[in-house]
């Protein structure tokens, strides 16, 4: 597993760290974010769920916000996330993706519901 976290004008993939869910991601431009990855998840078709979530990586004292995604890794899928997030984010702001394994996403679930499932 890996995190993709996007650098301007670029995303890198990094190791996965030791990672604690936290807390749903929520307020009202999350909500907007939500609509259109929901949206792209549709279109794509790979996604089974997706939660965005504040989590604390391993030897961080802050949290960040992450996008969890129950699919296969996809460079594509990424490059849309990417795109939608910077259409309601401004520069300062990052959002990181994990495509989760099965434990992450019992994990993910202890703190919040999917914003997001395949029908």
């Amino acid at each position: 597993m890996r995190f993709w976290r996007r650098k301007r004008p670029k995303f890198d993939t990094m190791p996965t760290p030791g990672i604690h869910f936290l807390f749903e991601h929520d307020g009202e431009g999350e909500r907007h974010l939500k609509t259109k990855l929901s949206e792209i998840f549709d279109r794509h078709g790979a996604v089974t769920s997706a939660y965005l979530v504040g989590a604390e990586y391993e030897g961080s004292a802050d949290y960040n916000v992450v996008l969890c995604l129950d699919a296969d890794e996809s460079v594509s899928l990424v490059k849309q996330v990417q795109e939608a997030f910077a259409s309601l984010f401004s520069g300062g702001n990052h959002l990181d993706i994990l495509f989760v394994n099965a434990d992450q996403e019992t994990s993910v679930k202890k703190v919040c519901e999917p914003f997001y499932k395949a029908g």
